[in-house]
């Protein structure tokens, strides 16, 4: 088949991938939105040793899938091919040397792939999810945001990292050394850092910390990809205390201090998410 059969897609439509539990998890959806599932998942072979002959006895070949190469099972991917679309098709235009994720955005355009309503982030472990939200965090450290680093928490994003979950941050004026903020995965975290009997922090979400600190685009894409639920997304002080200290209350002091809310400033404009500070913090 020659190039003028495969019709160029607007990059409007993206291809995910994320190895979780020894497969490979492909996905595929609008680039601002999170994908759905595509296809079976697919056998990959890690090992330099296996996959160097995995391919010397044609049991597995490379591939290339959403920017990385991936040495994946042939009957693993023809199983996949058979689900999405048409297998030969899909098989000769890879053989032909088309890259796998033109194949399919040029397939979805033509109407010709079959895509699951399921969501790629829900057959992924917890454990996976939870370490793409790790990578996230890790990113947010970042006194600047960059268009690289805003493309790369989106990949995290699509690729399943949990976005309901709290991470915490403890404010520079907090810290010890009052020169930037600190971020931490766990409330044990936090308490190692202190190093004593008192520690305090606040807890976040992606959402609330796009908005927090003014990266609308990243915000909406997050608000896109919750559809709009923003039930979770709040700002909770929480203070540590020794039990004997504050054995009326427990070992944590946790009230919410700002709530995210969807808010119209005119009829004009369009609907703006906002951290609404509460005059009376809830206790949690």
């Amino acid at each position: 088949m020659s190039t003028e059969a495969i019709p160029l897609m607007p990059l409007r439509s993206k291809v995910t991938a994320v190895m979780d539990e020894g497969r490979l998890h492909v996905g595929f959806g609008k680039a601002n939105e999170l994908p759905s599932q595509l296809g079976p998942t697919l056998k990959v072979y890690e090992s330099g040793f296996i996959k160097f002959f995995a391919i010397l006895f044609g049991v597995a070949f490379s591939i290339k899938i959403d920017g990385n190469y991936y040495c994946v099972n042939s009957n693993s991917f023809k199983k996949h091919c058979d689900v999405i679309g048409d297998q030969k098709e899909i098989l000769k235009l890879i053989k032909d040397g088309f890259i796998y994720d033109a194949v399919i955005t040029s397939k979805a355009a033509l109407n010709g792939l079959s895509v699951s309503k399921a969501k790629l982030s829900a057959r992924l472990s917890f454990q996976t999810r939870y370490d793409l939200l790790q990578k996230m965090v890790e990113i947010f450290k970042n006194n600047t945001m960059t268009q690289m680093d805003m493309l790369e928490i989106k990949k995290l994003a699509r690729q399943g990292a949990l976005l309901d979950w709290e991470f915490y941050v403890v404010p520079k004026c907090w810290t010890h050394g009052g020169e930037k903020s600190e971020f931490f995965m766990t409330l044990e975290d936090v308490n190692k850092y202190y190093s004593g009997n008192f520690a305090k922090c606040r807890s976040c979400t992606p959402l609330v910390f796009a908005t927090a600190n003014a990266h609308t685009e990243l915000a909406e894409f997050f608000y896109r990809a919750k559809d709009g639920s923003i039930e979770n997304d709040r700002v909770d002080s929480i203070e540590f205390r020794s039990e004997a200290e504050y054995s009326s209350i427990g070992s944590f002091l946790r009230y919410t201090t700002h709530e995210l809310a969807m808010e119209e400033l005119d009829d004009e404009s369009e609907p703006e998410l906002i951290l609404n500070e509460l005059t009376t913090p809830k206790l949690v």
